[in-house]
């Protein structure tokens, strides 16, 4: 059984996974400059990177790398709001991260983010004129 079209004719799967890797860099590109813009109008300087891990080293792990390697002062990493009962199961990155890293981690859920950018889009909007 088939779950997802394979590679049209004349393309590899190698090609395919390229295309794929290609459109969630720029997603993650995009999100990053997002959350960057977002960063800078609440008076912080962030330096984010997008890191992209082999497929035999986990993200956790890679994370994990590079941050013994570069140091940061705080690392900002996101949650998808499992809860303890898809942890205990799935694992998680941020999770892993809190516990392993010894740089300080900062959890932060999408919801906090969205919360943060509508509140400072409401604060830099133009007062109407009635």
């Amino acid at each position: 059984m088939t779950f997802f079209p394979g590679p049209k004719e004349g393309k590899s799967l190698g090609t395919v996974n390229e295309v794929i890797k290609k459109e969630a860099t720029k997603a993650a590109t995009e999100y990053l400059q997002r959350l960057g813009k977002l960063c800078n109008q609440l008076g912080y300087e962030p330096e984010l990177k997008l890191l992209l891990a082999r497929p035999m080293i986990s993200e956790k792990q890679a994370i994990l790398a590079y941050t013994e390697k570069s140091k940061p002062d705080v690392l900002v990493v996101g949650s998808r709001g499992m809860g303890a009962f898809g942890r205990m199961f799935l694992g998680s990155t941020s999770d892993y991260l809190v516990h392993n890293c010894k740089s300080a981690v900062m959890v932060v859920r999408d919801k906090d983010i969205e919360t943060l950018d509508n509140t400072n889009k409401e604060a830099s909007a133009p007062a109407s004129i009635s």
